[in-house]
């Protein structure tokens, strides 16, 4: 006996144009004595074309016959009300820069908080499931802030939708329910053309009034600009760790600003690489290389980004991170043999490693390209200098006491190093983060990159590699758990500082609407100017945390772990 979905509202069917074609097939089929072979035309759909035909000069149009209905017991149909929903999502890029991106972050905020304002009435379980993906999708949003760069930053619209299904996906198991995905996806396919449609008005202002809202918007970017001196490449940064100035040997404190060159990494005062007069060299070993010109190169030679990360595996990363977060059984899965090999060659004969494309390689090859990049690297990305010491720490019991120990090792590493494994941890700690729909946490994901990232020298017998994965395995899992432990307060913080902003701005705007109405007065003005300095600091802060969601944070004490564990 055919029926409707039980866990479908009534009043949801009642909007469905097709309610009474619904109903109709639905008797249909619990009456058992109807007779099969009858038409389209004797049913609701005949009934409604005879009335709505009626007159003389109008004809009803021919109704095509119906398929067989099979009698009742024997085989039942394949309608399924979930998924009435089968739509192509456009190829249009929605964020072609970031600036875009904030501004849809933005957008998206404004929206759960239109959402949670009305709190008359009691949300359903379909509310709140909605809801909640959809504050997890703003947080998706910030965490590719932290990682896209100016001239790369393309997120289509087929890729937020994805992105948005995983995610409900993953609410719907957390919470152990079951819900229409279409119903969720149109809900917020119907904001993603709200802002499309927002951001093409905006575009045709901007074309008319020369680009002026765009030279203001983008002036916040500063510390994207790279600044040249004696064949320096300078970007500006903040100091993780405390250090000193490799030129007047000067203390760096906390959180200080300064420049940081792309090629040799020479780390000075901003007020100093003016000073500077020896020319910019790479490091020693930087032009050697055993390998190919990415896979097997040593990363003194691929750093060429201002992040010193290099340029292709910051593209793997980054389209894996866009398309294939939700992916059961990523890193884990094998992908094609010969289009690994093809797609390996694609990136080894590639003229210029920014325009090479690899939005069009399968999910699993890419993330086979990126495994071979670390397994074949001369000098693997935890060097064999301290191999034995990340070994060391793998056997710390107290699991605050080995973050301790890791987060000190890694601060030995070389800076290249350094910079490519805090992307990496980041990259990882995202994929962690979906675990209930890609099946793959911070235990899988540290049995397969543990021997990507750290191997003896020497070969050693077979039984002490096995030991020595074991081990591995442990020292890369800690690093993963701890880095999505930082990854997840920090965009707790980061919405709460987005929380505070949005007050600070409704207030800004009364005291405006007040002045304006009313005579102006001093202390209006100054109210005002107080929470414009607010609104600046909340501004900067968001800002700070964001910069330095990829970077692995040195833990200062055992005592702070344990703390933030307990809460």
């Amino acid at each position: 006996m055919f029926t409707l979905q039980d866990d479908i509202p009534q009043r949801m069917l009642s909007l469905c144009p097709l309610n009474a074609m619904l109903t109709h097939i639905s008797t249909s089929f619990s009456n058992p004595s109807r007779t099969p072979e009858k038409t389209m035309g004797d049913t609701v759909d005949g009934s409604i074309y005879k009335n709505c035909c009626s007159s003389r000069n109008h004809r009803p149009p021919p109704v095509r016959q119906s398929p067989t209905l099979p009698p009742s017991g024997q085989q039942h149909t394949k309608f399924n009300l979930f998924r009435t929903k089968e739509q192509t999502d456009p190829l249009s890029m929605v964020v072609e820069s970031v600036e875009d991106l904030r501004l849809f972050s933005v957008f998206m905020f404004k929206k759960l908080n239109n959402l949670d304002q009305d709190k008359k009435k009691r949300d359903t379980i379909v509310d709140s499931l909605f809801k909640k993906s959809m504050r997890e999708f703003h947080m998706e949003l910030i965490g590719y802030e932290a990682i896209l760069t100016e001239e790369g930053t393309v997120l289509r619209y087929k890729d937020l939708i994805t992105t948005f299904e995983g995610l409900l996906t993953k609410v719907c198991r957390e919470e152990k329910v079951t819900f229409p995905l279409p119903l969720g996806v149109n809900a917020f396919r119907g904001f993603l053309n709200e802002f499309v449609a927002q951001q093409s008005k905006l575009k045709k202002n901007k074309q008319k009034t020369g680009g002026i809202i765009r030279s203001y918007r983008k002036k916040r970017r500063r510390s994207d600009v790279t600044v040249i001196h004696a064949g320096h490449r300078f970007r500006g940064d903040f100091v993780h760790v405390p250090t000193y100035c490799e030129l007047c040997n000067e203390f760096m404190w906390h959180a200080e600003k300064i420049f940081i060159c792309n090629t040799c990494r020479i780390s000075v005062h901003k007020r100093c690489h003016t000073k500077i007069t020896a020319p910019c060299m790479l490091p020693p070993g930087a032009q050697t290389s055993s390998g190919g010109r990415f896979f097997g190169a040593a990363l003194t030679a691929l750093a060429e980004d201002e992040q010193g990360l290099p340029t292709i595996l910051n593209k793997l990363l980054t389209t894996i991170e866009l398309r294939a977060l939700f992916v059961e059984g990523l890193y884990r899965k094998s992908g094609s043999m010969a289009q690994v090999r093809a797609s390996r060659r694609a990136i080894e004969t590639a003229p210029d490693a920014d325009q090479l494309s690899v939005d069009d390689m399968p999910v699993h090859v890419l993330s086979a390209l990126v495994k071979s990049f670390f397994r074949e690297l001369p000098d693997p990305l935890i060097t064999y200098d301290l191999y034995e010491n990340f070994l060391n720490v793998s056997e710390v019991t107290a699991v605050a006491e080995r973050v301790r120990c890791l987060s000190v090792m890694v601060e030995l590493l070389p800076k290249h190093n350094k910079n490519v494994l805090d992307r990496l941890m980041y990259h990882l700690a995202r994929v962690a983060h979906q675990e209930p729909v890609n099946r793959m946490g911070p235990s899988n994901l540290a049995l397969v990159f543990g021997p990507c990232l750290m191997r003896r020298q020497h070969a050693v017998h077979a039984q002490d590699t096995l030991i020595d994965v074991s081990r591995q395995a442990v020292c890369v899992q800690a690093l993963i758990e701890e880095k999505l432990r930082q990854y997840k307060a920090t965009l707790i913080n980061i919405v709460e500082l987005e929380a505070a902003q949005e007050k600070v701005e409704e207030n800004i705007r009364k005291i405006t609407e007040h002045m304006t109405r009313g005579p102006s007065a001093d202390s209006h003005e100054q109210c005002k100017m107080l929470f414009e300095e607010q609104l600046d600091f909340l501004s900067t802060e968001k800002d700070k945390l964001t910069h330095e969601l990829p970077s692995l944070a040195p833990v200062a004490s055992s005592e702070d772990l344990s703390s933030s564990d307990e809460r």
